[in-house]
């Protein structure tokens, strides 16, 4: 189809990546795996903002390569890897090759902005990634040794034609640079999620808003669970 990963290449293989300086960095997230030390945190905020009532959006983490995909006046221009945070390679032939990703942003619901820039974590299914491995096991070639590993390895290829036949995906989640946004922008993450969905891109499989610290214990009492 017009859509298909393969209708989607163009050119000849790379001969290397460029640099590309980040408007806004992209920065890395603190991370815990205790609960006390998250309710700490909770009670810091809630102490910094003591008339605001709080609430917490929950979103599954995915374990991928964070990139950042630029578009101007709709159309995608350029996507990167986060690297140091300041700069990072430019992949943008790779990238086009993931149809969850849109060469044109849909305005047919929203207002979109003359600039937008969303960062996001691309991917492979766990069934992606058996997939993959039992092919190249066919293929005589060594499997990768996980799905991180491959996805990595994977946006690292120099000739997208290759890149098209990986199961790559990608999670929207942040949002970078924005220009002429207007005064109707989201400015809440659930909000942020749910607009990046209109114009075309796919959010987490699933997203929970909690109100106070024993909501949030329970959300992450589930994910625990589903891991």
């Amino acid at each position: 189809t017009p859509d298909s990963p393969t209708q989607r290449v163009g050119g000849l293989p790379l001969e290397g990546f460029k640099t590309v300086a980040h408007t806004l960095p992209m920065m890395s997230l603190d991370n815990t795996y205790s609960q006390d030390e998250l309710i700490a945190f909770i009670h810091r905020v809630q102490k910094l903002l003591p008339e605001e009532e709080l609430v917490w959006t929950v979103e599954p983490k995915v374990d991928g390569v964070a990139v950042s995909l630029r578009y101007e006046e709709g159309e995608l221009v350029h996507g990167a890897t986060r690297g140091d945070g300041a700069t990072g390679d430019d992949i943008t032939s790779n990238l086009r090759t993931l149809r969850s990703i849109p060469l044109q942003l849909d305005s047919s619901s929203v207002p979109i902005p003359r600039v937008i820039e969303v960062r996001g974590e691309v991917f492979m299914t766990r069934a992606g990634f058996l997939r993959l491995n039992n092919r190249r096991l066919d293929e005589g070639e060594e499997p990768f040794a996980n799905p991180r590993n491959a996805t990595a390895g994977s946006l690292k290829m120099l000739d997208p034609k290759i890149v098209a036949q990986r199961p790559l995906d990608i999670v929207i989640y942040g949002l970078g640079q924005i220009e002429a946004a207007g005064n109707s922008f989201p400015n809440k993450q659930i909000e942020l999620l749910a607009y990046f969905q209109n114009i075309g891109f796919q959010g987490p499989a699933k997203v929970w808003t909690c109100h106070h610290a024993k909501s949030l214990g329970d959300v992450l009492n589930e994910l625990d669970a589903l891991r």
